[in-house]
């Protein structure tokens, strides 16, 4: 992401940050022209991306011992990334979700 995210970006946006870890409004990365937002839709987008592999992958690879523990675990996991992403976003904090923000600056976006 070129540029720095700068603390008027951050005062304007904070909820429109913390909004998008709400299901499908990772949307607002092309809706609202703030790198603050931006940053933190593009976390929210691959958290998403996770959630349907793990629900598509679920009823495909139940063959595999412990394979539905193993989603739930996981589905658990990423509710609670989804919880700090929407606290970082409404605190005003430009912080990477662990493993979600580093997975999350590969996306070609």
């Amino acid at each position: 992401m070129e540029g720095e995210i700068t603390k008027e970006d951050i005062e304007k946006n904070k909820w429109i940050a913390g909004i998008s870890y709400i299901w499908i409004l990772f949307i607002l990365y092309w809706l609202v022209d703030s790198k603050f937002v931006k940053f933190h839709a593009k976390q929210s987008l691959t958290i998403f991306i996770a959630e349907v592999f793990l629900a598509v992958s679920k009823p495909i690879l139940s063959f595999l011992p412990n394979y539905g523990t193993f989603a739930d675990i996981m589905g658990v996991l990423l509710f609670i990334s989804r919880i700090m992403g929407f606290i970082y976003g409404i605190t005003g904090q430009v912080k990477k979700i662990p493993i979600i923000g580093d997975l999350s600056e590969k996306l070609p976006l």
